[in-house]
C-alpha cells in the first residue's frame, strides 16, 4: 500500500488544495490524516469538508479536540485561543459532528497512529527530540508509529538491541525503513503551518510494499491564505508566520 500521509491543515485551504494536487502524481491507494483540521486558518468548514471527501483514516488533534471541548481552551496561548474560538463559532455542525467521530489513536496492521504522543494522546505533549522519541519508543511496541502535532518533519529509528534512537530528515528524499530490526517514528510535517522554516506545505509518502517513506514539500498561495486570516479579523501574527515557516 501507499499511503498520503497528512497532518496539521488548520483550515488552510490553500495549502491542502495544494497538497492534493501535486499528490496525485504519487498514486496513493489511501490518506492518513494525523490530526488537527482547524485552528489558526480562515477555511476550518471548507477543509474539513474537503477532508471527509477524500475519506481518510483520521485521528483527533488538540485543535480539533479544543473546538469540540471549551473546556481545554486553556491550554492554548491567546493567539491559538482567540482563532479556536472563532473557529467554534464559524465552523458547521455538520463538520463538528464528522470531527467527533476521530479516535484519540488507531492502530492499522502493526503500524500506531497518534497525533501527538502514542503514549497519552490526550496529554498533547510533544516529540521534539531524540530523547523524548526514546521515552516513548520504550512505552510502545509498534513498528511504526505514525504522528504529527510538532508541525516538523522527522523519522526517528530505534534500535531495540542498543536501545538507542537517532533522528534523520526525510526531507526531499526517500528514507528505506529497516522494519525486520528497527522501529521508526514518522512525522510528515504540517499541510498549513509549518515550523521548521520552510514555508511550503509538507506531506508524506508512506510505501509499505517497499517500506519507504519520503516528504515532500509543495507551494501554495501564502499571500491568498493570510490575506484571509486577516480579513476575517483573526490575529495578523497567524497571517505573518505563513510566510517564514515559523
Amino acid at each position: 500500500m501507499r499511503y498520503l500521509v497528512i497532518s496539521d491543515i488548520h483550515g488552510n485551504l490553500e495549502a491542502f488544495k495544494a497538497v492534493l494536487k501535486a499528490s496525485k502524481k504519487d498514486r496513493f491507494d489511501k490518506v492518513i490524516f494525523l490530526g488537527d483540521v482547524v485552528g489558526y486558518g480562515a477555511d476550518p468548514s471548507k477543509v474539513c469538508k474537503l477532508l471527509k471527501e477524500i475519506s481518510p483514516i483520521c485521528v483527533m488533534g488538540n485543535h480539533d479536540a479544543s473546538v469540540l471541548n471549551p473546556k481545554l481552551l486553556s491550554w492554548f496561548n491567546p493567539y491559538a485561543r482567540f482563532a479556536l474560538e472563532w473557529t467554534a463559532e464559524h465552523l458547521t455542525e455538520n463538520c463538528k459532528n464528522y470531527m467527533r467521530e476521530f479516535p484519540e489513536k488507531t492502530k492499522l496492521d502493526d503500524m500506531l497512529i497518534v497525533h501527538s504522543n502514542p503514549y497519552k494522546p490526550q496529554s498533547w505533549e510533544y516529540i521534539l527530540s531524540r530523547l523524548d522519541a526514546l521515552f516513548y519508543f520504550q512505552k510502545t511496541s509498534e513498528k511504526v508509529i505514525l504522528f504529527g502535532h510538532t508541525h516538523i518533519p522527522v523519522v526517528y529509528e530505534y534500535n531495540p538491541e542498543s536501545e538507542n534512537a537517532a533522528s534523520v530528515s526525510p526531507v526531499g528524499r526517500e528514507i528505506q525503513l529497516d522494519i525486520e530490526n528497527m522501529r521508526y517514528m514518522l512525522n510528515p510535517g504540517s499541510v498549513g503551518q509549518p515550523r521548521d522554516n520552510d514555508p511550503r506545505a509538507a506531506y508524506g509518502i508512506l510505501d509499505t510494499d517497499k517500506w519507504t517513506f519520503t516528504v515532500k514539500r509543495v507551494d501554495y498561495d501564502i499571500e491568498k491564505a493570510a490575506q484571509k486570516i486577516i480579513e476575517a479579523g483573526l490575529p495578523q501574527f497567524l497571517a505573518h508566520r505563513l510566510y517564514t515557516g515559523e
